[in-house]
C-alpha cells in the first residue's frame, strides 16, 4: 500500500542536515485474521455449537474492534500527517532562510562592488586632474623657459649695448682735453669761434 511504502521510506535511515528533523514515522497495525467459512462468509472462530445470536454477537463485535482499529489508524495517520507537515514547514522555513541569507550576502556584494566603483571613479578624476595640472606646469616650464632665452637674448643686447655706451664714454673722455684746450685758448684770446669752425671746415 502507499502509506506502508511511505512507512518504509520514513524507516530507512537519511543523512538529514543541520538543523533538520527526522521525517515522521508511520507504525504497523498487524490485521487480524478472519476465519473463512467453506461457504465463503467470514465469520468469528467460535465452537462448535454455537447458536446464531451467538455468532451474529460475535460478528458486531468483530465489526466494533475493526471500527475501532479504523478509528485509530486513522489517528495514526493523522498524527503522521501533522509530523509530515511539520517536517515540510522547518524544511520550508530553512529554506525560506537560506534564501534570506544568499539576498542579503549578495546585497552586501553589490554595495562593496557599487563603493569599490565609486572609489575607481574617484582615482580616475584624482588621475585626470594630476595629468592637467601636470599639463600646466609642463606648459608654464616651457614658457619660462622661452622667457629665460629671451631673458638671456636682452640681458647679451644689454651687454653689447652698454660695451658701445662704455666705448661712447671712453671716446668722450677723450675729448675732454681737448676741449679743455680750447677752452684756454678761447680764454687766452684766440680766434673768434666762427673763424675756428669755418676753418675746421
Amino acid at each position: 500500500m502507499a502509506l506502508e511504502g511511505e512507512q518504509r521510506d520514513a524507516e530507512s535511515p537519511t543523512v538529514a542536515g543541520e538543523g533538520r528533523r527526522p521525517r515522521a514515522v508511520l507504525p504497523r497495525i498487524q490485521a487480524q485474521p478472519a476465519v473463512e467459512e467453506p461457504s465463503g462468509e467470514f465469520v468469528a472462530a467460535a465452537g462448535e455449537g454455537a447458536d446464531h445470536f451467538g455468532d451474529a454477537l460475535h460478528l458486531v463485535r468483530a465489526a466494533s474492534d475493526a471500527l475501532e482499529r479504523m478509528r485509530a489508524r486513522y489517528r495514526e495517520v493523522e498524527t503522521y500527517a501533522a509530523q509530515q507537515a511539520d517536517y515540510y514547514r522547518s524544511e520550508l522555513a530553512m529554506a525560506h532562510a537560506g534564501i534570506r541569507d544568499l539576498q542579503e550576502q549578495n546585497l552586501a556584494r553589490e554595495e562593496a562592488i557599487q563603493r569599490l566603483e565609486a572609489q575607481l571613479r574617484a582615482e580616475v578624476e584624482q588621475r585626470r586632474s594630476l595629468e592637467d595640472a601636470l599639463r600646466a606646469m609642463s606648459d608654464a616650464a616651457e614658457r619660462l623657459r622661452d622667457q629665460a632665452q629671451q631673458a638671456e637674448a636682452r640681458a647679451a643686447s644689454a651687454e653689447a649695448w652698454l660695451g658701445r655706451f662704455q666705448g661712447e664714454i671712453a671716446t668722450a673722455f677723450g675729448e675732454i682735453p681737448r676741449l679743455l684746450g680750447e677752452i684756454d685758448q678761447r680764454l687766452d684770446g684766440g680766434p673768434e669761434p666762427q673763424a675756428r669752425v669755418a676753418a675746421g671746415r
